[in-house]
């Protein structure tokens, strides 16, 4: 069997409006199309852990759940940011990674927020089995 796959996927965000300007105009960014190694680094399986007893023995089990590292997982998934920039005090400041990204005011808060929904989508996609 052979899938056909891409080493990259270009997202269009809806922040701010983005979808209606332009195509040229348009804020793209293009992510890594996450293996199944990347996603096993950044959302790590529940963990079972054992409570003792005094005595010895099993006093219960409980489940450890990671949320996961947005910023790790946007600093992982995200290559390139287009069209993207903010002025302050006169000057043009663009954006065309994930640390800039992180590191530009709050209005940006809300880019952010969809990119890491978008990102934590791509590695919990599975190809539809067919019976």
């Amino acid at each position: 069997m052979v899938i056909q796959v891409s080493k990259t996927k270009t997202f269009i965000p809806k922040f701010n409006g983005n979808e209606s300007l332009p195509q040229n105009e348009q804020v793209t960014v293009i992510l890594k199309n996450p293996t199944v190694a990347m996603r096993d680094k950044l959302i790590p399986p529940p963990q079972m852990v054992g409570r003792t007893g005094a005595n010895g023995t099993t006093d219960g089990v409980e489940y450890q759940i990671f949320t996961p590292d947005k910023k790790r997982i946007l600093m992982e998934m995200v290559q390139q940011i287009t069209n993207c920039a903010y002025e302050e005090n006169g000057v043009e400041k663009p954006i065309s990674n994930t640390t800039e990204l992180l590191n530009a005011p709050s209005e940006f808060n809300g880019l952010v927020d969809e990119l890491y929904q978008k990102c934590s989508e791509e590695l919990q996609k599975t190809i539809p089995e067919k019976n």
